[in-house]
């Protein structure tokens, strides 16, 4: 019994992440010889993941199976304003998915440009390693705002997305007039 309060209550040792702290009630010099983390001052920079975020969502979005939601959609709703209202909603999310990735890569090519100022002609190479990284980046930025403009026309990558959504819808209105008796079984 004894041993069994002695596990509850008794006194357990501290994890090693503690032990400088529990060192330090006890002896408050004993923290002065360890050197601070960078990481407690230096917060991490989320803007280097999201570029790349920001494509997958892009990319995911263009390899989503158009064509069988827009079966689905056709079988369901068996109009072509509803199947034009359906386009259109699609190429509002590609467009809002692209103004996304063009807004983070914006915020990428900021912080190279502050980079480059706080360098200033220090260090060349560096400083030329920052520009062709920021040219790049200006080369997609102007690629994604042509896609923008081609999307409103329903061209460029949604132009796929499009065609395969609007064969779907089809293929969907044909399956639904087939079962209802409306269409003759030769066009499945």
């Amino acid at each position: 019994m004894k041993r069994l309060i002695n596990r509850i209550f008794g006194i357990k040792s501290a994890p090693a992440a503690a032990q400088p702290v529990a060192e330090a009630l006890v002896n408050p010099e004993a923290l002065v010889d360890q050197p601070v983390s960078r990481e407690l001052f230096v917060a991490a920079s989320p803007s280097a993941n999201q570029p790349a975020a920001a494509e997958k969502q892009v990319a995911a979005f263009l390899a989503g199976d158009h064509f069988a939601a827009g079966m689905q959609t056709g079988y369901q709703h068996h109009s072509a304003d509803h199947l034009r209202r359906q386009v259109n909603l699609l190429a509002a999310q590609y467009r809002s998915l692209v103004q996304d990735e063009v807004a983070l890569l914006e915020q990428q090519a900021t912080e190279y440009r502050l980079h480059l100022v706080e360098l200033g002609n220090q260090f060349p190479e560096l400083r030329e390693q920052l520009e062709i990284r920021l040219e790049a980046l200006r080369q997609q930025q102007e690629q994604h705002r042509r896609e923008l403009v081609n999307s409103v026309e329903l061209e460029g990558r949604i132009s796929a997305v499009v065609k395969a959504y609007e064969a779907g819808y089809e293929q969907g209105m044909k399956q639904y007039l087939v079962e209802k008796g409306l269409l003759g079984d030769y066009e499945k």
